[in-house]
């Protein structure tokens, strides 16, 4: 009997401490964050955003309570090469025009695509023979012209002795009409080679430009749907819900996957109109995510 009023007397200290015990315990976590901040938060990089991604998380916060919709933290670690992504449900349709795809990928892709196949198609192995043949034989034809006309100066000289014969005109007429359509298809045809690899080079060049910017947007869009896909999954598998869920959080690294993933804001509250709206903006935004990912679409 000793021992049981020993036990209640126990636990009814052990209830009458808990809550100070708790109030303490919350306390000494609050200062540990505080200090941790004080310490760690000014320090900035090189492009001025956070070092550390938790001071970015505080701020992003602060703002998301003080009635900011959304926020976004660019420039953010040690390198400054993180976004971060924090969205309100009551922003919903600023997701895409942040974390969209890029809709000019298509078109560039095409555009390098037809031009590729023209540049192929107008310097074809066959066209380029045809071209430095044709050229070849203007050439001939122009050498024999040549020659002619120094024959003419020539007998023309030998009728007026006093005109003296210039230099080029006597080499001319010494070579021969054979090597004059020699000279003159190897000159032309050389010149028509080189314009045609200047021309195929500049029009290869503009294909490779265009090329290079496609295929930077075609690397980032293919991040982006990561981060758009694992939307579409929490979404759907939530049965457009998200009940016990405040705000939508995206972290973006060039050399990393995209990340996005909902997540709860404590203190962020919605009143019961908003949070009845919600599951219909849900739907809404898994369409315009599916309509935005077109064939990127994971099934």
């Amino acid at each position: 009997m000793k021992i049981k009023k020993i036990l209640s007397v126990f636990l009814s200290i052990l209830l009458f401490l808990n809550p100070i015990l708790t109030e303490n315990s919350s306390a000494i976590d609050q200062k540990t964050k505080e200090e941790y901040f004080l310490k760690h938060c000014p320090k900035k990089n090189s492009k001025g955003g956070y070092v550390y991604d938790s001071c970015a998380w505080k701020e992003a916060e602060e703002a998301l309570l003080s009635g900011t919709d959304y926020v976004i933290m660019r420039d953010q670690g040690p390198y400054g090469t993180e976004d971060l992504y924090f969205f309100s449900f009551r922003a919903l349709d600023k997701i895409l025009d942040e974390l969209g795809l890029d809709p000019s990928e298509d078109k560039l892709r095409e555009e390098w695509q037809n031009l590729e196949k023209e540049r192929t198609s107008y310097f074809s192995t066959s066209k380029n023979i045809l071209r430095v043949g044709i050229g070849s034989l203007i050439g001939a034809l122009g050498g024999n012209g040549l020659y002619r006309l120094a024959r003419s100066e020539r007998k023309k000289h030998h009728k007026d002795r006093i005109q003296s014969l210039r230099s080029p005109v006597r080499i001319i007429s010494k070579l021969g009409v054979g090597a004059m359509r020699l000279i003159g298809a190897a000159c032309v045809g050389l010149i028509t080679s080189i314009l045609l690899k200047i021309k195929h080079d500049i029009a290869e060049k503009k294909e490779y430009e265009i090329f290079d910017k496609e295929y930077k947007i075609y690397k980032l869009n293919n991040k982006k749907a990561d981060a758009l896909n694992l939307m579409l999954h929490w979404i759907k598998n939530s049965n457009y819900s998200l009940e016990d869920k405040t705000i939508f959080f995206a972290e973006t690294a060039p050399k990393q996957i995209w990340e996005a993933y909902p997540i709860n804001l404590e203190s962020l509250n919605y009143t019961e109109e908003e949070r009845a709206s919600f599951p219909e903006k849900f739907k809404k935004l898994v369409q315009d995510i599916e309509k935005n990912l077109g064939r990127r679409l994971e099934k």
